[in-house]
């Protein structure tokens, strides 16, 4: 598989952080609040601010590379560095795709309750509010006329989100509904905040390692919330492979090739919630639809992916099994452990299962439309 399909470059990684603080504060600016709007806009401000300041501070050790500063530009510039960096290529859709499934004001910080358990802080719920919080049909406008025009076609980033959408929805049909997965459909979709922080932790350090930027605990915590809030980019601690950062497909593990790149994602995080794949393979289903075959024409490389998506399903199908067979001599804590991680584990099979489902019916709904033959 080619990895270069999925990635974007140094550069590019700093223009999507760009676009999505553009959207952010454009959301800001068209805030509506029937009462207390000032309070609102001050929120929504200081929750950017402190978003920006991490993202900053933490770029160089999130994305492995030495002395590496994340640079912030003006509009206008924004604007003009993707007119000059190919933006009839793949990279710039890829780039939208992330860009519009980024949903500001999630949690940035943990707090302890008082049974010290680490929790998700509250500073920034009120902005989840319907109506006052993040509104999602003016951010796609935004991103279309300022950023997608005149790469994209007029209405492109509407089909993104349409597709994104549909397959959000069908993803979660699929299990039984809760007020998070209901949420994900109906509302923002909230990366960490579908989990408690003790998850967000030990995911964390499965992404970007216990030294990320200095940090521990809390503060590792905290930083890793605002990287992967959005489902942006991840690490992986393993360094970018050529200045390239793969995207979309895990919501970016930078680093990872071949089957390695769907593998290890399921082994770490996508095992402790499975909103957390629902996530990713809403948008590794959109991509491969609108981006590789309707835009590309890439047939070759989406049943690429579907084969190794199917690989990796039978190695979640053997880790269940031996999961499994570790309860049945389990005691006490650690059987209880071990019978969430199954519970855990079933779920995020079952919406590979569907994943899978769709892709192939994506393939096979190309190939007839476009008369090739299997």
């Amino acid at each position: 598989m080619n990895i270069g399909k999925l990635s974007i470059s140094l550069e590019q990684t700093e223009i999507l952080y760009n676009i999505e603080y553009y959207k952010t504060k454009n959301d800001i600016e068209v805030t509506y609040a029937p009462i207390d709007k000032d309070k609102v806009i001050l929120l929504k401000t200081q929750w950017l601010e402190e978003w920006k300041s991490i993202i900053t501070n933490g770029f160089s050790s999130f994305i492995q590379i030495e002395d590496a500063s994340m640079h912030w530009y003006s509009e206008k510039e924004l604007v003009e560095i993707i007119k000059r960096s190919e933006p009839e290529k793949t990279w710039l859709r890829l780039v939208l795709l992330e860009a519009i499934v980024f949903e500001p004001y999630f949690p940035l910080d943990t707090h302890k309750d008082k049974r010290g358990n680490e929790r998700s802080n509250n500073t920034y719920k009120p902005l989840r509010i319907p109506f006052i919080g993040y509104n999602r049909t003016k951010a796609d406008q935004y991103v279309e006329e300022t950023f997608a025009i005149p790469h994209c076609s007029r209405g492109y980033i509407q089909r993104l989100r349409k597709c994104f959408s549909k397959v959000n929805r069908e993803l979660i049909g699929h299990l039984k509904p809760t007020p998070i997965m209901l949420g994900i459909v109906l509302g923002a979709i909230l990366l960490f905040s579908s989990i408690s922080a003790t998850f967000a932790s030990k995911i964390a350090v499965l992404l970007v390692g216990s030294k990320f930027g200095g940090l521990t605990g809390a503060a590792l915590t905290s930083a890793c919330l605002a990287y992967l809030g959005g489902g942006a980019i991840a690490a992986g601690g393993l360094g970018m492979v050529g200045g390239t950062g793969a995207i979309v497909c895990g919501g970016a593990i930078l680093g990872l090739g071949t089957s390695m790149l769907f593998t290890v994602s399921y082994q770490t995080y996508y095992v402790y919630d499975c909103n957390l794949a629902i996530l990713h393979f809403s948008k590794l289903i959109s991509s491969i639809r609108e981006i590789f075959l309707n835009d590309e024409h890439d047939l070759a490389f989406a049943r690429d992916i579907y084969n190794h998506v199917n690989d990796d399903y039978k190695t979640l199908g053997t880790q269940l099994e031996v999961m499994k067979a570790k309860r049945k001599v389990s005691k006490g804590n650690s059987k209880d452990e071990i019978t969430k991680t199954i519970i855990s584990l079933q779920k995020t099979l079952d919406v590979v299962k569907v994943s899978l489902k769709s892709l192939i019916r994506f393939i096979s709904s190309y190939q007839v439309g476009m008369g090739v033959d299997g």
